[in-house]
């Protein structure tokens, strides 16, 4: 939705006036009461969703509430119907999500309500804390195209410290939690409940926040490592190929080789380059997009990822051929240039390795 503060203002007004704006009727009572209804919660402590609306609590006060974001904004909306209060709050900068705390910060300086104290950390809790900590990922994200790779980004990092709290961490920001219940705590912050539930071996399997956020432990090939170890193998073993030719050539060594060896090492050699060249390609076609010089909303893929796209494919289709020609060469007896051999056959494998990571993780699915 796209609106003006305005317009907003009147939205919250209607639903803080129970469907009603300037004694026109828009929503029928019963309406507005079925959209303030709880519907749906992710854990039993955690809290829920509403019809449209999140629900939440600043300082003991029920809220409602929703926010969203896009490229170059920020926003959230919260309605505090029990103080007749609303607050819009719109940032036109990526860099606005903590703008977003705004409505709580105005509820606790102006409707200060006594909250019961936090209870301390139990004694024993650090030996517990293995069960809670690692790396979840968010189930808000795509499984099917290229964006899974986005998707991967999309964590949160829950650690322990020495004195018996939780601390959750997203972006680079970490919060405080204190366990007021089994597998539930209590930020030390703003009071707001996160819950773990299921069991991945002795770790909890799901991790809830607030009442939208659902998050998992990622399997093995979930984990961006699963991608980028094999990618980073198979470039540093394409650049040492690289570098041993242009030793050879420059030793003017290559004539030595027999005709399956010159074959080899000319495809393993150009894959290597073609890679080097994706990468490139890809770094400024990201580029693009991240400065806003293209739109990653209007047009994609661009020119530059188009481009990628056509350099990963050569790249493929370079490494198999030159896989299979290491394969021929090695069957046909040693080569003249054991080192150079070794390093092609390497650098075929850590090809073909990089391949399957990158259609594990949609990686050629940049075009569509």
């Amino acid at each position: 939705m796209s609106s003006t503060a305005a317009d907003m203002a009147a939205y919250m007004r209607m639903h803080l006036n129970r469907g009603t704006l300037d004694g026109a009727t828009i929503l029928e009572e019963s309406t507005w009461e079925t959209m303030s209804e709880p519907l749906f919660w992710h854990g039993d402590q955690t809290r829920a969703n509403a019809h449209g609306f999140w629900t939440n609590s600043f300082n003991g006060h029920e809220v409602l509430e929703h926010g969203g974001s896009i490229n170059g904004f920020k926003s959230i909306m919260s309605l505090v119907p029990e103080l007749g209060l609303g607050i819009f709050v719109s940032t036109n900068s990526g860099s606005g999500s903590a703008l977003r705390t705004l409505p709580r910060r105005i509820v606790q300086e102006f409707f200060p309500q006594a909250v019961a104290p936090l209870p301390a950390p139990p004694a024993d809790f650090a030996e517990r804390a293995q069960r809670y900590t690692g790396e979840f990922l968010d189930t808000r994200r795509t499984e099917k195209r290229f964006e899974k790779l986005r998707g991967s980004y999309r964590t949160i990092e829950v650690s322990n410290t020495a004195d018996g709290y939780l601390v959750v961490s997203s972006k680079g920001k970490g919060k405080k939690y204190v366990e007021v219940s089994d597998d539930t705590f209590k930020s030390l912050v703003d009071g707001s409940v996160i819950q773990f539930a299921g069991d991945h071996g002795d770790r909890a399997e799901w991790l809830y926040v607030g009442s939208s956020g659902a998050y998992e432990r990622p399997t093995l090939l979930e984990q961006r490592f699963s991608l980028f170890v094999p990618v980073g193998l198979g470039l540093l073993s394409g650049i040492a190929v690289l570098a041993i030719l242009a030793r050879r050539i420059w030793q003017r060594a290559l004539p030595l080789l027999g005709t399956q060896d010159k074959i080899s090492v000319g495809l393993v050699g150009a894959a290597a380059a073609s890679w080097l060249a994706v990468v490139a390609s890809f770094s400024y076609a990201t580029g693009q997009y991240s400065s806003g010089a293209t739109s990653a909303f209007n047009l994609w893929p661009s020119a530059a990822m188009l481009g990628t796209f056509y350099l990963l494919i050569l790249a493929t289709l370079l490494s198999l051929a030159g896989a299979a020609a290491t394969f021929v060469a090695w069957r046909s007896g040693r080569s003249a240039d054991q080192t150079l051999a070794v390093c092609t056959r390497a650098a075929s494998c850590f090809f073909l390795t990089m391949i399957v990571a990158l259609y594990v993780w949609n990686v050629y699915r940049i075009a569509g």
